[in-house]
């Protein structure tokens, strides 16, 4: 059981963690209800499966440049074991691309096979990210918080952020709002009004908007006084 931090602090790794296991969840579940006959329901799980594996990919590259490098540059060593964690997950990753290819090039009868197979080994995929991500949480988060003040942590991410490219920002986005908290939310649509331009900030509503169930948006509406046609 993960022990509870009686004096928390910042957790660069909590909420984009959140993101990537919701986009995790729903990725499997569309492809464990998939209709092998259904053009439409097979274009949309592969191309989630897609979107999932480059947002895997590009979350262990940002991890190693800019988070295993703080870790190195005051406790070398501490990255290590995680470190090879990632290679493996990049591993996985070229095979579940290569499978998405062969399912594709497949005829309808062995697509009923290829489907389950598919499946299975993108919750293998699932289950490992999850147990890695905690490992994160907890052995990471004790070194980073032994070595760094929230402030400067608080600076490490706002320069991997600054490194997303927009399409991928766009992607994350979705998930960051819906994975996450209702102050998680607002805290994070008021600080983008507050420093991006206007229409990023409209961008990033139009996300929340179409994602959010009506409850959620109308208080997020609600929390940032938006005035917004019904």
């Amino acid at each position: 059981m993960t022990q509870i931090n009686s004096s928390p602090r910042y957790d660069m790794y909590m909420a984009i963690h959140k993101a990537m296991r919701a986009c995790m969840n729903d990725t499997m579940a569309m492809l464990g209800r998939m209709d092998v006959n259904d053009a439409d329901e097979v274009s949309a799980a592969l191309a989630q499966l897609r979107e999932l594996l480059h947002l895997c990919d590009q979350h262990v590259q940002k991890e190693n440049k800019f988070v295993h490098t703080a870790m190195e540059q005051r406790r070398p060593g501490s990255s290590t074991e995680v470190a090879a964690e990632h290679i493996e997950h990049e591993c996985d990753i070229e095979q579940l691309r290569a499978a998405v290819k062969r399912f594709e090039a497949a005829d309808i009868a062995q697509r009923l096979v290829l489907a389950q197979t598919l499946y299975r080994d993108v919750a293998l995929f699932v289950a490992h990210n999850f147990e890695h991500m905690h490992g994160e949480e907890i052995e990471h988060n004790a070194v980073l918080w032994s070595a760094y003040s929230d402030a400067e942590l608080i600076d490490i991410e706002n320069t991997l952020k600054a490194s997303i490219p927009p399409q991928d920002m766009a992607i994350t986005a979705r998930w960051m709002l819906t994975a996450n908290d209702h102050a998680f939310r607002v805290a994070m649509l008021s600080g983008v009004r507050a420093q991006a331009p206007a229409e990023v900030f409209e961008m990033l509503l139009g996300i929340a908007r179409a994602n959010l169930s009506e409850r959620d948006w109308g208080k997020v509406s609600q929390a940032l006084e938006l005035q917004l046609a019904a």
